[in-house]
């Protein structure tokens, strides 16, 4: 043909229209178009026409019917998935073309019965079992309020981000910690330590400074207690210790501004002491406890009463104190990282407590984590174990057998904070199952200790709780641990 699109039997591609002389398609007469079709038909190859027929195609009227079937279910603010239409084969044809738009259709079909149903309030097939085994509606918040008419709110997709999660947990921290105090789960109080049946450690929190702010203080101090210079600095604080000025609280009464606690800007712990002891004398000498309750000379700012009960005469130190609460100290990096014990839960819960400035020294004052440890033994046996119960056992034996006295150079702290570590590099929950084994580790690694003369405070590891501790002491109680694990069953009967 001159100028219509040849075909030959031999090929299985299509043919192509040639242009002709003057740079138009030529279509061809009708004739030689027809028999172009036929040909075509011979070779068992299709010619796609150049223009449409007046009557509209199969491939048009299922585009309308899909289409249509689209528009016949009104579904606001959906967001259809784009679905990726597969390439056509070699082969080509209407065969791939009609397979393509009816595989489309059925879709279109089966997304618009999954609306319907929906409405009419029913489930889909396949999320019959889903829907069975969702939990209730919340009740609270997030529940249908009477009256107004108003859907709950959706719960979070799996991967949508929380906003502010880390306020949200820190919030929830709080919850737990303000849920566990109202609802007397602590037998003790926090601010009150048995060191010793005979010996009492009581803190008395001051009042009138809030909203504490750890910054950078000035490095060196020139003054005496008596607030003359020196020309040589002041001993830096230790690793437990820290200087404190006024100026840290964005809060504080005129009274934490006068010279009788303050030097400089700092709150002097000394001071403090002297002014508390001067307020409690008064009290106890008009009261009816005057001969029962005395107040013990002291050389340090520490404040020691000695009350005379019915069994036994006890020894009380009282130490006024600074409760900042919801304020994690930078010192005490904790917890650690890679550690299992405790839960991100209960830590959480624990840093929510802060922690306690006590007037000790002459010019810093000492961190205390009283609420925190307090939090940490707390459902410390929820899964079952022993820790509770070893603690108590050797604590009767170091009172009985190990340090006996009124002033023992091992304390009930120290061995709290010896449960502390153990817990720590035991953190599983078979490890606490066997009462003898674990009370035989924990009087190990105390002996351990006392050999050593080392021991770390929990929080603030830097800190050796047995720096200044008595080195004949510690070695008589070494000798009495020793006895104990060559032969354990001289002390149970």
């Amino acid at each position: 043909m001159a100028g219509g699109g040849k075909v030959s039997c031999g090929s299985r591609k299509s043919s192509k229209v040639q242009p002709d002389s003057r740079g138009t398609e030529s279509e061809g007469t009708p004739k030689e178009g027809q028999a172009g079709a036929e040909q075509a038909a011979a070779c068992g190859v299709v010619q796609q026409p150049t223009q449409a027929p007046t009557g509209q195609t199969e491939e048009m009227e299922e585009e309308e019917a899909t289409q249509e079937a689209g528009e016949w279910i009104p579904v606001k603010n959906r967001k259809r998935k784009s679905r990726q239409v597969p390439k056509p084969t070699s082969k080509g044809g209407n065969g791939s073309c009609m397979g393509r738009i009816q595989a489309a259709l059925q879709t279109v079909k089966t997304d618009a019965r999954r609306v319907i149903i929906k409405r009419r309030g029913r489930v889909p097939r396949g999320e019959r079992g889903e829907r069975r085994a969702a939990p209730p509606p919340p009740k609270g918040n997030n529940a249908p309020s009477e009256g107004t008419g108003k859907a709950p709110l959706p719960p979070p997709a799996e991967n949508q981000e929380v906003p502010n999660a880390p306020q949200l947990q820190d919030q929830l921290a709080v919850v737990a910690k303000w849920s566990s105090i109202l609802t007397g789960k602590r037998a003790q109080h926090a601010s009150i330590q048995v060191q010793s049946p005979t010996q009492f450690f009581i803190m008395v929190p001051l009042r009138g400074l809030s909203a504490y702010t750890e910054r950078k203080v000035r490095q060196w101090r020139y003054y005496t207690l008596t607030g003359s210079k020196l020309i040589s600095p002041v001993q830096e604080p230790e690793k437990l210790h820290q200087w404190l000025e006024v100026d840290q609280f964005l809060k504080s009464t005129q009274e934490w501004h006068q010279s009788d606690v303050t030097i400089e800007g700092d709150i002097v712990p000394s001071k403090v002491v002297a002014m508390f002891k001067a307020l409690l004398e008064k009290p106890l000498q008009a009261s009816n406890f005057h001969g029962k309750i005395n107040v013990l000379e002291n050389v340090g700012p520490t404040i020691r009463l000695s009350v005379k009960t019915t069994e036994q005469l006890i020894e009380v130190e009282i130490v006024p104190a600074i409760e900042i609460a919801n304020h994690w100290p930078k010192k005490a990096r904790w917890p650690r990282f890679l550690k299992r014990w405790p839960s991100k839960e209960k830590a959480r819960t624990v840093k929510s407590f802060g922690f306690n400035l006590l007037a000790r020294s002459n010019y810093h004052w000492q961190l205390s984590f009283t609420r925190a440890e307090r939090e940490l033994l707390e459902d410390m046996d929820e899964d079952g174990g022993c820790r509770l119960k070893c603690l108590q056992v050797i604590r009767k034996l170091k009172e009985d057998y190990w340090c006996p006295g009124n002033k023992p150079v091992i304390t009930s702290y120290h061995l709290q904070t010896l449960l502390f570590w153990t817990c720590e590099k035991y953190p599983r929950s078979k490890d606490w199952k066997n009462f003898q084994k674990s009370f035989l580790r924990l009087v190990k690694k105390l002996q351990k200790c006392v050999l050593q003369r080392y021991l770390r405070h929990y929080f603030v590891k830097s800190f050796n709780l047995l720096k200044y501790a008595n080195t004949n002491e510690l070695d008589i109680t070494s000798q009495k641990i020793n006895d104990f694990l060559i032969n354990p069953g001289v002390y149970f009967h």
